[in-house]
């Protein structure tokens, strides 16, 4: 079994701490960026709705 090398971004902000990892050579760049975009759009959303 072939073992795969990970990217990782890892960032703290007003108390949330988010990590991502994903495949350094992904063959879905596209596929992933989207997903995390959307992930977090979600979470930013979830913070307004909060707030207001």
């Amino acid at each position: 079994m072939e073992e795969t090398e990970y990217k990782k971004f890892e960032t703290d902000y007003n108390g949330f701490k988010v990590i991502v990892e994903f495949p350094n050579e992904s063959k879905c760049k596209d596929s992933i960026n989207g997903e995390i975009k959307q992930l977090m759009s979600s979470l930013l959303h979830e913070q307004l709705l909060k707030i207001v």
